[in-house]
C-alpha cells in the first residue's frame, strides 16, 4: 500500500484521484468503493466508503482531490476510520485536548469545531455533543 498517505493524509490533497498511488491507497482501504460523479454536485467526484469511515472529494474537471473526511464510529452511519489521524489526533480526544495538541490556538473555533490553516491545507476537527471528535477534515479548498 502507498504508505505515505497512511501517515500523511493531507498529501492526498491536490493529487489526481486516478493517480496510481492514490488508487492503490484507496483500494486497500476499501476494495469495493469506486470513484463516482456526485449526484448532488456534478462538478465533484466522490470516493465514499462508510465501512472504512473515509470520504474523498475531487474536482470533476481536474480530478484533483480537494477534501478528505475521516469519520468516527457512528457518524452519519459510518464505521470509524482506522488509520492514523493527522497531527496525532485521536477520536477519543475532547476539544481542550485537541487544542492543546497544536502549538498555536485554532484559526477558527466554536463549540462544534476547531480549524487550523496551514500553508497548503486546512484541518478541521468537528465535535459531537459528548465532546469527542466526530469528524476530521483536511481540505485544500478554503
Amino acid at each position: 500500500m502507498e504508505q505515505r498517505f497512511t501517515t500523511d493524509l493531507p498529501a492526498l490533497l491536490g493529487r489526481r484521484v486516478d493517480d496510481a498511488a492514490v488508487t492503490e491507497f484507496l483500494h486497500v482501504v476499501d476494495p469495493a468503493a469506486k470513484v463516482t460523479r456526485d449526484d448532488d454536485d456534478p462538478d465533484e467526484l466522490d470516493w465514499v466508503s462508510m465501512p472504512a469511515g473515509l470520504v474523498v472529494y475531487a474536482d470533476a474537471d481536474s480530478a484533483r482531490i480537494t477534501t478528505v473526511f475521516l469519520y468516527s464510529q457512528g457518524h452519519e452511519g459510518a464505521s470509524q476510520y482506522r488509520g492514523p489521524l493527522p497531527h496525532g489526533l485521536d477520536f477519543s480526544m475532547g476539544q481542550a485536548e485537541v487544542q492543546a495538541s497544536f502549538p498555536r490556538p485554532p484559526d477558527f473555533t466554536s463549540d462544534e469545531h476547531d480549524a487550523w490553516d496551514f500553508d497548503d491545507y486546512r484541518l478541521v476537527a468537528q465535535y459531537r455533543r459528548a465532546g469527542t471528535i466526530s469528524v476530521v477534515v483536511v481540505t485544500g479548498d478554503f
